[in-house]
């Protein structure tokens, strides 16, 4: 949601106050609603708030409509791991990789990594998702963002060029396989690592991971 679905959202919520026969929320209140679901939009607000009246007694947390939105913690940890085993199969570990999700990253790289992931056996896979739900909820919980973990999931390609100072390949968007001319910069940091700015050409961006990858704190160690 943007600042201009305040006023709609305000009436939004203060419907279905009325509905569970309960006053509508102070306005601290209601900015708390907004800040918690402004990632989402107003429709899908909507949809969510729809779908709580049929099926709760209750008037809905910010935390009840983010479920009906996000999905479960298990629903959001399956379909994160069914992106991982779609990356795997269109880009394999030769490539680096970047995720939409930053958890995704905290995940993989509390694993083992991206070419350690690639060499699990079809037999592992319960085990292994398993444990990648394990981790992408330590995230969630930990808050990994972009800010604390590495900017991609470093590939054999590149891993292997820079153990013999050769240029690096750029890195791969991991939902379609094609090479990213520079990595998305971070909403709070302004680049990739620290000091990084602006925008980065590919084999920039790719230079700048190498000291972001030496650089960040594994989100494993979040308590």
């Amino acid at each position: 949601m943007i600042p201009d679905d305040g006023p709609a959202f305000l009436e939004l919520l203060g419907e279905v106050a009325e509905v569970y026969g309960r006053d509508k929320l102070t306005p601290r209140a209601a900015r708390i609603y907004f800040n918690a679901l402004e990632a989402h939009s107003l429709s899908a607000v909507r949809a969510a708030l729809a779908r709580h009246v049929k099926a709760n007694k209750f008037f809905p947390r910010p935390a009840d409509l983010l479920e009906q939105i996000e999905g479960s913690a298990e629903d959001r940890a399956r379909a994160a791991w069914r992106k991982v085993l779609s990356a795997l199969s269109r880009c394999g570990t030769w490539e680096s990789v970047r995720f939409d999700d930053p958890r995704i990253h905290a995940a993989v790289e509390n694993m083992g990594g991206w070419i350690a992931l690639g060499g699990m056996e079809t037999k592992e896979l319960p085990f292994r998702e398993k444990d990648f739900a394990a981790w992408y909820a330590k995230a969630e919980r930990g808050g990994a963002d972009w800010n604390t973990v590495q900017g991609a999931l470093l590939g054999r390609i590149a891993a292997t060029n820079r153990a013999n100072g050769h240029a690096l390949p750029p890195v791969r968007d991991a939902a379609t396989g094609k090479p990213l001319d520079a990595l998305p910069q971070s909403s709070t940091s302004g680049g990739l690592g620290e000091g990084t700015t602006g925008t980065l050409a590919a084999t920039n961006s790719a230079k700048a991971l190498v000291a972001d990858l030496t650089g960040k704190v594994r989100i494993g160690a979040v308590a």
